[in-house]
């Protein structure tokens, strides 16, 4: 089964795994929680069978817009629209927030 839901701070290690093998890049465990401070609803993970295949973090960068800081999906997931998933959240997190406008 595949689902999303909010970021916990008990998902840093698994997080970490996903921007590692997707992106290549380990942010310290503060970055995660810094992000998961400023906005909790923008930062979405996405989880198949229990585990959380991916993610997206993103912040409010000014009126009315969002900011993607990361967005990553394990690499043997990929083309399956899990991305698309986690901005379709993204998006209506931003409208439940008076956000109209996502950048990267």
């Amino acid at each position: 089964m595949i689902v999303t839901r909010l970021f916990s701070p008990t998902d840093i290690p698994s997080v970490t795994n996903v921007a590692k093998k997707s992106l290549g890049e380990v942010y310290p465990p503060s970055l995660y929680l810094t992000v998961h401070s400023l906005w909790r609803e923008g930062f979405i993970v996405l989880i198949e069978n229990d585990r959380i295949v991916g993610f997206v973090a993103s912040v409010e960068s000014g009126p009315k817009i969002a900011r993607v800081l990361m967005l990553a999906v394990l690499p043997d997931h990929r083309k399956r629209s899990f991305g698309k998933r986690l901005m379709n959240d993204l998006y209506a997190a931003c409208l439940a927030r008076g956000l109209d406008t996502v950048v990267l």
